[in-house]
């Protein structure tokens, strides 16, 4: 009978297991792991800059997740009056209208608050796109355009009405695709 050190093979097979692990963790043979590639629009009005990330395509029936955020950018805090929700967005196939947040959620709910923003202060929100459209049917495969903006009423002493406020705090269009 051959004589087996136990030692060697305890080691051997911890060995094989910590190669087996980091081929995993690498990645090798697999996808990269890194997720889908986001796309961003972006704005400024003043010292708010405002950004809008979603991802770039999904398969039909996958839904995009939206953020919307905003940042003061200037070196003073900022008073705002905002919505109940943060935002609003809309996608577009060409020049038509295909959703819009809002008018599938019932319009903009009441509910303005205050809030003083601090230099450097991220404010943001989320929103799903199902890829359903303003009358309820799955949208088809293509490229979309998305824009978003939030309905804020007043910046300090500065008041804006809601078609004001979607041309002054929007983010450019973001194509994204339903492959």
């Amino acid at each position: 009978m051959p004589n087996i050190n136990i030692d060697r093979i305890g080691t051997a097979a911890a060995y094989v297991t910590l190669c087996c692990v980091v081929v995993l963790l690498s990645g090798c043979g697999g996808s990269s792991g890194s997720g889908p590639q986001m796309v961003q629009g972006t704005g400024q009005f003043g010292n708010l800059k405002f950004t809008t990330t979603t991802e770039s395509s999904e398969p039909p029936g996958v839904p995009f997740t939206i953020t919307y955020s905003f940042v003061n950018t200037g070196a003073t805090p900022l008073v705002v009056a905002v919505p109940g929700p943060l935002f609003d967005a809309i996608a577009n196939s060409g020049s038509t209208l295909v959703w819009q947040l809002s008018a599938t959620q019932g319009g903009i709910a009441p509910g303005w608050r205050i809030q003083t923003i601090q230099p450097g202060q991220v404010t943001s929100g989320t929103a799903t796109w199902s890829q359903i459209d303003n009358n309820f049917h799955q949208v088809a495969r293509g490229q979309y355009s998305l824009t978003a903006w939030s309905y804020l009423t007043n910046i300090g002493p500065q008041s804006f009405t809601a078609a004001e406020a979607q041309a002054s705090f929007s983010t450019s269009p973001i194509m994204v695709t339903i492959r």
